[in-house]
């Protein structure tokens, strides 16, 4: 295998916040619990979960949308402490945050906040951030798509992206919502999780049907081989014909926590491929990446132990 080439991850940047709170009663003024403050703890979401994983990989370089606020500032200077190559761009958004209200000893979840503008990145952005990954293509090995359809990749972009990438010849890996994975088609590799690659033929107007009928109908329509997550049953990669190239089963017999699972597989997958492995070989070590990350507490990420 060759040595292992920068990584670069492009998408929808986000913190997740969790604001811990204690009840402490009944309000007088309507039927609701009244909570204390306890305190806010912010972590990274969406693509940043992508590239955190990527970073005990290797070197790893982000093309991300953020705002001039304090959710902006937490991801420039977690992204600096974990030696990542940032490349940010503003529109004049706010940056995403999703913030979970947690309540009491065992933190159950009473709300979820989420501050967010979604429309489409504003065009003279969008060919900033194109030009960027021109300029990042030569020293990488991998292009990480983490697109959540919260506005900052649009559908010229992401044809812009796949050209420039193919000129290169440097796989693109594509973890997309449903509505937007047709942007990417021809792709080097898709990983939905089996409920988007359901949403995903549904709109398709194809129900899919077993496991080896809905990856055939992925596959055909995006012409890209796919890789469909499916938790405890473990995942399946097709290629780009609709043919199943293997089945990984879930290498542990039970899970501590699998919020983020999916982003460690998309980054294990990245970091093989831009080290020359084969998409079978990829996929299999990703599973072991997968499996040693869903037996820690906590958001899945892979560690350097891990490789």
């Amino acid at each position: 295998m060759s040595t292992a080439r920068d990584m670069l991850v492009i998408g929808d940047a986000m913190v997740d916040a969790y604001l811990r709170t204690e009840p402490v009663g009944v309000s007088d003024e309507a039927p609701v619990a009244v909570l204390d403050y306890v305190e806010v703890r912010r972590t990274l979401g969406g693509m940043m979960n992508v590239a955190a994983s990527c970073a005990a990989c290797g070197r790893v370089r982000i093309i991300g949308l953020i705002g001039d606020d304090e959710g902006g500032a937490f991801l420039r200077a977690e992204s600096e402490r974990l030696g990542m190559e940032t490349h940010w761009f503003s529109d004049g958004r706010r940056t995403i945050e999703k913030t979970r209200v947690l309540a009491g000893q065992q933190e159950a979840m009473l709300a979820r906040i989420d501050v967010e503008i979604t429309d489409p990145v504003d065009e003279t952005v969008a060919r900033a951030m194109v030009d960027e990954v021109r300029r990042a293509l030569p020293q990488c090995g991998a292009v990480l798509v983490s697109d959540y359809a919260k506005g900052a990749l649009t559908a010229a972009l992401a044809r812009d992206v796949l050209a420039a990438a193919a000129q290169r010849g440097v796989p693109v890996i594509v973890d997309a919502k449903p509505q937007t994975m047709e942007w990417f088609r021809g792709a080097a590799l898709f990983t939905p999780n089996e409920r988007e690659a359901r949403q995903f033929a549904a709109r398709c107007g194809d129900e899919g049907g077993n496991i080896d009928d809905l990856g055939a109908a992925v596959a055909r329509r995006l012409d890209a081989p796919v890789l469909i997550t499916r938790g405890a049953e473990g995942m399946t990669l097709f290629d780009r014909s609709g043919t199943r190239l293997v089945h990984c089963d879930a290498l542990v017999k039970q899970a501590v926590s699998t919020s983020g699972a999916g982003d460690v597989v998309v980054a294990a997958v990245g970091h093989a491929l831009g080290a020359g492995r084969s998409l079978v070989d990829a996929v299999e070590f990703a599973a072991t990446c997968a499996a040693r990350a869903v037996g820690r507490e906590g958001t899945c990420r892979i560690e350097a132990g891990d490789l």
